[in-house]
């Protein structure tokens, strides 16, 4: 009587539960979105410490995410000026941008190329939130032709669009644009690597 009474038990407790399909694959785990990479908060150039995580390294910059070294570098080419840059290619790393860096970081010469995907090719604004150095901001049309050339002043959160649909932009110290004859029409040479992007 007591095994039939266990037996009549643990049937009930089976019977509560969906019957296990073994013959079918195993569901995958639902995919997560990406999360957006937290921002540094708006500092000021006298609360500027370092929160780079790990091992800093001769050269490093503090607050930043991505250190210079760590950047894909290429060769733009505008009105016959070779320009050094720093390819910036995604969300995380185009929104850092040139953030907290200073004179000692970057050459003369030297700038950042921002590249959109085509999905996210429109009129853009750029500001200088955590922006140490002034800089000249170049929006390039997806026919790579500057659209029109923006001047960023330090840490000012001033929205500076372009004028125009962009796919590229350009950065550069103040003052680099007029120095290298680059404005409105200038055709800038991208290399096809960043240009795929």
């Amino acid at each position: 009587m007591r095994a039939l009474t266990l037996a009549i038990f643990f049937a009930a407790i089976l019977g509560c539960n969906p019957p296990v399909d073994t013959s079918a694959p195993p569901k995958p785990a639902p995919e997560t979105s990406a999360t957006t990479v937290p921002r540094p908060k708006q500092l000021t150039p006298d609360s500027v410490s370092s929160t780079t995580g790990g091992q800093a390294k001769s050269g490093d910059v503090a607050n930043r995410l991505y250190q210079l070294r760590e950047l894909k570098r290429v060769i733009l080419v505008a009105n016959s000026h070779k320009v050094p840059v720093w390819v910036m290619d995604d969300d995380s790393k185009r929104e850092e941008g040139m953030m907290w860096l200073t004179g000692k970081n970057v050459k003369d010469d030297e700038g950042m190329i921002f590249v959109f995907p085509d999905e996210q090719v429109k009129e853009l604004a750029f500001w200088m939130q955590n922006t140490v150095l002034p800089l000249d901001i170049i929006f390039i049309s997806p026919a790579k032709k500057v659209l029109n050339v923006q001047h960023g002043k330090a840490f000012d959160t001033t929205s500076l669009p372009s004028a125009g649909v962009a796919k590229y932009v350009l950065e550069m110290k103040a003052g680099s644009a007029k120095r290298l004859g680059i404005g409105k029409g200038t055709p800038v040479l991208i290399p096809a690597e960043v240009v795929g992007k």
